[in-house]
């Protein structure tokens, strides 16, 4: 009773908080609807920013399912290295990678015309999405049972089993691959403003923040909206339900191709990923942000610091919010078989970009419900909505692997389920739920566009500073600004990982 009492308490929150608002936004849209007109640029800017879009889901998705195949798969030393670092961009706001490839292409001599337009605009999309397909597909390639592979093997070579065998195997996390990064391509604000490319997501912008046209702000956001809402319901079945965030609880034995030839085109191409998406950038920008002196990068750093901890305070709130959700769902779907509505609504509220959630929650909240129209409240709130289903997945990936017998004789030796809950289930599901944390507090950090939408005057939140300072700045205090905005992302994001590998050794040492 207790549990259910506590899903509806979170089923009535979020509903009220979180999708009201959008909901509300729809409404304003469409009583608005006669007083916008349309024109043909509109519909040329969203069939350019769906273009763009779906070519950096497609790039990312096959250099992410070759990199997931190369680091789970292949006999390869460091592999545990390559799988850390080649995630850096992903810990990262999207602007500032786009400084950090926009300084490697300017050193490498291409000209700055091609960066920054459309063509441009991809490639760093490319890069910036790669890692989060590299954890999509890798969860699913490295649970594939090696039997199977080794089946295949003994009648066919490597080539026939990753394209006949593997590549259908993990054809859902394919998809949810796609589907993930146009999501979150078509969503970016910050990258193409940074380039100068007209995107639709920006058009959106300039009309509600710079032109005050919020009749058309609001009904122009409907078409990406229904577009990025569109796919993932549409292939639900796929999207939904990929084992994608997935965390094993168990080692699993995961079957090594073990070919010279093979360990070095593998090598090769990790080798030469990391080298151009991160280490030659951040040399450059090492180089350029330290042209000032140290005196100047202690005081930036004394600028940024208040900024730093409003951040922190911020993503964590909404991480915390975006956990307890995540879990109440997740139990509810895996121990009681069922899916309901909440599953589909965390799934719709995820596909909503950033902007968008600033625009309602202003709207919203500032019409109606003003006691909470405060960018603190509204902050979390947009965390805990946009990122809930991140949660969920990885914490219902997690529970799944619990046997549902276990529940069952818990059960019958008379334990509450509040007590299964706290004492049985948890310590057996902590490393999920740690790395479910770190995943959402990252991600929470590096968002931007709702932030900038909602962030309350007078209080300084990192991304949001570290854009608007950079924006006019000269090269060398633009390059200190986006070096420190890496080092504050590097500590919540260290102290995080070394917690989590403490808990992972704590429960290894268990298990034996």
């Amino acid at each position: 009773m207790k549990i259910k009492i506590f899903y509806a308490i979170i089923y009535v929150s979020f509903a009220v908080f979180i999708v009201l608002p959008l909901l509300y936004l729809f409404g304003l849209s469409f009583l608005s609807a006669d007083s916008v007109s349309f024109d043909t640029r509109v519909f040329a800017l969203l069939g350019k920013s769906i273009l763009i879009s779906a070519s950096a889901a497609f790039f990312s998705t096959l250099a992410g399912v070759a990199a997931a195949f190369f680091i789970y798969k292949v006999n390869l030393p460091f592999s545990g290295v390559f799988k850390v670092i080649l995630l850096i961009p992903l810990f990262l706001p999207p602007y500032v990678y786009a400084v950090l490839f926009e300084k490697m292409i300017l050193f490498i001599g291409v000209n700055p015309a091609f960066m920054r337009s459309g063509y441009g605009l991809v490639i760093i999309d490319t890069f910036i999405f790669m890692p989060l397909s590299v954890l999509v597909t890798g969860s699913a390639v490295s649970g594939i049972k090696p039997e199977i592979e080794e089946s295949a093997l003994l009648f066919t070579g490597i080539k026939n089993t990753f394209f006949k065998i593997v590549l259908k195997l993990i054809k859902p996390s394919l998809t949810a691959s796609f589907i993930l990064v146009f999501i979150f391509s078509i969503s970016e604000f910050s990258v193409p403003a940074f380039l100068g490319v007209k995107v639709f997501i920006n058009e959106i912008f300039v009309m509600f923040s710079a032109f005050y046209e919020h009749s058309a702000a609001m009904l122009h956001s409907l078409f990406l909206v229904v577009l990025s809402v569109a796919l993932p319901v549409a292939d639900k079945k796929y999207f939904s339900d990929a084992p994608f965030f997935s965390f094993g609880i168990r080692k699993m034995k995961i079957n090594a191709y073990g070919g010279i030839g093979l360990r070095l085109i593998a090598f090769l191409f990790l080798s030469g990923w990391l080298f151009i998406s991160f280490l030659l950038p951040f040399f450059l920008l090492l180089r350029d942000a330290l042209h000032g002196g140290i005196g100047e990068f202690f005081y930036t750093f004394k600028t940024l610091f208040p900024a730093f901890l409003n951040s922190f305070i911020l993503s964590a709130s909404g991480a915390v919010a975006s956990i307890i959700a995540g879990f109440a769902v997740a139990y509810k779907t895996a121990f009681y078989r069922k899916k309901d509505a909440f599953d589909l609504m965390l799934l719709i509220v995820f596909a909503f970009p950033s902007i968008i959630f600033g625009i309602a929650f202003i709207k919203f909240y500032g019409n109606i419900f003003s006691y909470f129209f405060s960018g603190i409240f509204m902050i979390t709130a947009a965390f805990a909505g946009k990122f809930t289903f991140i949660a969920f997945k990885i914490i219902l990936n997690s529970i799944k692997q619990i046997p549902y017998s276990l529940r069952e004789a818990a059960k019958l030796s008379g334990i509450s389920e509040m007590s299964y809950i706290f004492k049985i289930l948890m310590p057996q599901i902590i490393m999920p739920l740690t790395f479910a944390f770190m995943t959402v507090f990252i991600l929470n950090f590096s968002e931007s566009g709702a932030v900038m939408m909602i962030y309350p005057p007078g209080t300084d939140v990192l991304s949001v500073k570290v854009f608007t300072l950079s924006t006019n700045a000269s090269q060398s205090t633009r390059s200190l600004l986006i070096l420190l905005q890496i080092l504050f992302t590097a500590m919540p994001v260290l102290f995080f990982y070394f917690l989590f590998l403490k808990i992972k050794s704590k429960i290894y040492i268990v298990n034996k």
